[in-house]
């Protein structure tokens, strides 16, 4: 694929271009900044509920959870466990964890 920086032209893999340049500033050739802008905001909007959810809820402490949302994020993160134990199982495995991912999720190079 063609891209640009608005003064010169190179012709890159998508791969390099998603994962390189993108960040640089450069937009494929024959698009404007505003298009591709606007297509970014587009796959943001694609998110499905249980992204939303997931990313929305890590993000407060687990204290203020509801009931309702300790069990939606114990079902979407596979987790097993007797309703009264369940915001101890679901603190105790947040806490084995990076960024919200349960240990056994996380890939080791």
């Amino acid at each position: 694929m063609k891209i640009t920086n608005g003064k010169d032209v190179f012709q890159v893999t998508r791969g390099a271009y998603e994962n390189i340049y993108k960040k640089q500033g450069f937009v494929p050739f024959g698009e404007t900044l505003d298009e591709v802008q606007h297509e970014s905001e587009e796959s943001v909007d694609k998110q499905t509920d249980d992204e939303k959810f997931l990313a929305d809820i890590t993000e407060k402490p687990i204290s203020q959870w509801s009931q309702r949302e300790l069990r939606q994020y114990a079902q979407l993160k596979g987790i097993d466990a007797k309703p009264k134990e369940l915001r101890t199982v679901v603190q105790k495995k947040l806490e084995n964890t990076n960024d919200g991912l349960i240990e056994d999720e996380i890939e080791y190079d």
